[in-house]
């Protein structure tokens, strides 16, 4: 387990407690969840990095398989895709005849 001493200024720290203590969590658990929350919001970023390059210019895009397959599979709520189940676009995406 990492341990580490944190130097904050007063009115961090009082913020701190009070966000703690109105989501019901030791101030401990609540950075905890913090810092999960931005590991998960710099993956999803890195990810959403990676797919805006694929295909663009000349360059190699075999790397950005990985992240496409990932956001995919987040987007289905990491289930499999069935062939008999089909894709609805929303009304406003759809092509119009």
């Amino acid at each position: 387990m990492f341990s580490t001493t944190l130097r904050i200024p007063d009115e961090l720290g009082t913020f701190l407690q009070e966000a703690a203590r109105a989501s019901a969590l030791s101030v401990n658990t609540f950075l905890v969840s913090l810092i999960a929350r931005e590991r998960d919001e710099a993956k999803r970023r890195r990810l959403a990095k990676d797919w805006a390059a694929y295909g663009q210019g000349d360059q190699e895009v075999s790397y950005a398989l990985p992240a496409q397959a990932e956001v995919l599979a987040e987007a289905r709520g990491s289930q499999k895709h069935r062939a008999s189940e089909s894709i609805r676009l929303p009304k406003s995406l759809r092509r119009k005849a």
